[in-house]
């Protein structure tokens, strides 16, 4: 029941499909007894929340993102660093940087051996800083984290998401080479992989930077 419940909301997100996933999720957490699986419930269902708030703009967005930091706390008891991650993420897609850092070192804290997807995120919110405000020094700092998460990834499939950030950066800092090589690298990596929605999303913005280069 647990495995299979918790499958479910995870086959909505890789989907994409947030709407209904939320629903389900809901619908879910009122019948459920196990503390463990209501932490892991909420902490789907925040990360549903935080991709679904993508897809919209103004007061939506907010107040789902509101959600999201909501259900995000209540995992923190059973699963500190993913819901701290979350958290991170949340106020990253906020364009609050300082508090995103702090909540992704609060999650690294919580569990080092993820130090890969740490880096990748903070590459993540110097990239955006950089980009914001025409800061070649954050960019240059974005780069730095990229390729130290890359050089821990211990899988092709973990050298993806740095590999995607570094074409996406690469090509931001007019280093066309560069980011046809790493573009080229995730590309070959999705054809080898399980699809879902996610990568399906990486490839069209890889192939749209293979084609403007």
């Amino acid at each position: 029941m647990r495995d299979s419940l918790l499958k479910k909301i995870s086959d909505y997100r890789k989907s994409g499909n947030y709407e209904d996933g939320i629903h389900f999720a809901k619908q879910q957490i009122e019948n459920l007894e196990d503390k463990e699986v209501i932490s892991k419930a909420n902490l789907m269902l925040g990360n549903l929340y935080d991709q679904y708030a993508l897809q919209k703009t103004g007061a939506k967005k907010k107040e789902l993102q509101n959600k999201a930091l909501k259900h995000l706390k209540k995992a923190l008891d059973f699963n500190k660093f993913e819901a701290l991650r979350g958290m991170a993420n949340v106020y990253h897609h906020q364009n609050k940087p300082k508090r995103a850092i702090h909540y992704y070192k609060k999650a690294h804290k919580a569990d080092p051996t993820k130090a890969g997807s740490f880096h990748n995120s903070l590459g993540n919110v110097y990239q955006r800083m950089g980009l914001n405000n025409n800061d070649k020094n954050k960019l240059i700092k974005a780069t730095k984290h990229y390729d130290k998460s890359l050089s821990l990834a211990d899988s092709k499939e973990n050298r993806l998401i740095p590999l995607t950030n570094l074409a996406i950066l690469s090509k931001n800092l007019k280093n066309h080479k560069k980011a046809e090589k790493y573009a080229k690298e995730a590309l070959e990596i999705i054809e080898k992989t399980e699809s879902n929605y996610v990568k399906e999303n990486m490839k069209n913005t890889l192939a749209d930077i293979l084609e403007k280069r």
